[in-house]
């Protein structure tokens, strides 16, 4: 189950972006060099994913395996350290890292409850 979204008032009473406590989240430590996945979840549009400090992690969500960058460009559909994208149910999450890097993936339910348009 995933997190709905909540537009919270901060002390001036002025309107901000804030997140609850998120319910359905996953934490994993990367082993390193090797690739590690999740699907997303029913109910879920959007996730917030936070790294341990100093982190290089690499995620693909093109329903690729994440691969870890060489010595020349390429392609590979990965993104460093991401923190929040929109996502849709059933998407394969793909992470990556050289070393063994913690992670936390939050699943939030933003645009289906009326808070934004989803792309």
């Amino acid at each position: 189950m995933s997190t709905p979204f909540v537009l919270q008032k901060d002390l001036n009473g002025s309107v901000t972006f804030g997140f609850p406590f998120v319910v359905s989240h996953q934490n994993v430590t990367l082993t390193p060099n090797v690739a590690q996945s999740i699907i997303v979840p029913e109910a879920t549009d959007t996730v917030l994913i936070t790294y341990s400090g100093g982190s290089n992690v690499w995620v693909n969500a093109l329903g690729n395996t994440a691969t870890l960058p060489t010595g020349t460009f390429s392609d590979t559909g990965c993104e460093l350290n991401p923190v929040v994208r929109s996502v849709k149910v059933g998407q394969t999450l793909s992470f990556i890292s050289n070393a063994a890097d913690q992670i936390n993936v939050n699943f939030l339910l933003i645009y289906n409850m009326g808070y934004g348009v989803q792309p």
